[in-house]
């Protein structure tokens, strides 16, 4: 079905006792001539081939051959910040080393209490058709679900968090891909803060001061 925004491919799929639309949607990144199509702009040929023509020209497919399949993207950690700046592999603070990998290969990044303000940047290196991923991340532990990503700023930033241990999650959906999302997790332990942990109120006395308790 042609539309002025792309072409779309609609197919009813049974799921159990009941059937639902799954929605296949093209554009000039696909292949297409444009977004844009002609009224009446469209012809069956004999062979099964579907013909579609716009302002740029035309496009001839035969819509069984159609591949929406792409191998599953690989999605990856790009870069790892503390307080606006980037982590390199080595980079010590107060002694202690943050990453001793590239953050891409790393599962695991101890903190302490005072290192709790961060930014975990990620990609998909799929270059086919990027503008068609959505990424959403979620911090177990402190989000309450699922937090969809700018296409163009694929960050996420905590701040101050609490003593604990998170596991960083991020995925990608893909709109022509259903069922080849990819998901990549990073745990992180943030130290407590022992002076506050192992604070206890209490108050001195002079010795020469006696209570009495009432009963």
């Amino acid at each position: 079905m042609s539309t002025n925004n792309g072409l779309s491919s609609i197919r009813l799929i049974k799921a159990g006792d009941k059937f639902k639309f799954q929605t296949n949607n093209f554009n000039e990144f696909d292949g297409l001539q444009g977004r844009g199509f002609n009224l009446n702009a469209a012809y069956k040929l004999r062979s099964g081939e579907l013909m579609f023509g716009g302002a740029h020209g035309f496009n001839l497919f035969d819509p069984w051959l159609v591949n929406t399949k792409r191998p599953k993207q690989n999605l990856v950690f790009t870069d790892f910040q503390l307080f606006n700046k980037s982590v390199m592999v080595g980079d010590t603070i107060k002694g202690d080393v943050i990453l001793a990998k590239s953050i891409s290969e790393t599962q695991a990044i101890t903190l302490t209490h005072n290192e709790n303000v961060f930014a975990i940047e990620f990609a998909a290196c799929d270059y086919f058709n990027p503008a068609k991923i959505k990424y959403q991340y979620t911090l177990e532990g402190f989000d309450k679900g699922w937090i969809t990503a700018p296409a163009n700023d694929r960050k996420a930033i905590y701040t101050n968090l609490d003593g604990n241990d998170y596991t960083f999650k991020v995925r990608t959906q893909n709109a022509n891909n259903a069922g080849m999302d990819g998901l990549i997790t990073l745990k992180i332990k943030v130290l407590y803060n022992l002076y506050i942990g192992c604070y206890r109120p209490f108050a001195l006395y002079p010795p020469s001061w006696n209570f009495e308790v009432e009963t």
